[in-house]
């Protein structure tokens, strides 16, 4: 979550990560949704895999080894 402003927040998104969250959401849990992506070693990353978590998808990041911020590469 960005505290930066009270208005603004981190939605993960990106095309194949919302398929996978629509999937999630209208299968109702009956289909096992998993997303793979790269993130970075900042909170983003952590806000990410979170966000995924709690909306049916398993997150399967894979952490670059460059310390980097998610979403840059």
């Amino acid at each position: 979550m960005n505290t930066a402003h009270p208005l603004l927040c981190r939605i993960p998104g990106g095309s194949a990560a919302n398929v996978m969250k629509g999937l999630a959401n209208l299968s109702g849990g009956r289909v096992c949704c998993k997303f793979m992506g790269m993130v970075g070693t900042d909170s983003t990353a952590e806000a990410y895999k979170h966000k995924m978590e709690q909306q049916g998808v398993q997150p399967v990041l894979l952490v670059s080894r460059q310390a980097g911020i998610t979403g840059t590469q």
